[in-house]
């Protein structure tokens, strides 16, 4: 998913760590993953000199040499994902962003559609940035 726009504001809160808006991704990985391994990942752990997280998971597969997890993040640093699977000793394969916010990947039907948020999405779009840009003046 790749959300494209000219608000600068709404892109700060919508990225920002700071705002704490989940990101919600599907992550194919080798090897069978341990439960007790993702809840180290809840938990945290550092690399790099920085402190990773996931926020939620959820295990939807497992193969006899592959695991399909669905993550919540909220921070969002560069390579997150990848580098919290790597620290458990397994490889991403294949990631999808599947939310964004508000923004959920079935408003498009099919792979590289391209659609324009309006309605309720956007209404929601446009409340998350008013409400946070708020918090921020007071």
């Amino acid at each position: 998913m790749l959300i494209l726009t000219n608000d600068g504001d709404l892109i700060n809160v919508l990225t920002s760590a700071r705002y704490g808006i989940k990101k919600i991704y599907i992550a194919k990985v080798t090897g069978v993953v341990d439960f007790k391994d993702l809840l180290k990942l809840k938990s945290g752990i550092k690399d790099e000199g920085e402190f990773l997280k996931l926020e939620r998971f959820e295990i939807l597969e497992k193969g006899f040499d592959y695991s399909i997890v669905k993550v919540e993040m909220i921070k969002g640093k560069k390579h997150e994902v990848k580098r919290l699977f790597k620290s458990i000793g397994h490889d991403v394969i294949e990631l999808r962003r599947i939310a964004h916010g508000p923004v959920d990947i079935s408003l498009v039907s099919k792979p590289g559609q391209i659609k324009k948020i309006e309605g309720e999405v956007l209404k929601k779009l446009l409340y998350l940035k008013k409400k946070h840009l708020k918090n921020n003046l007071e």
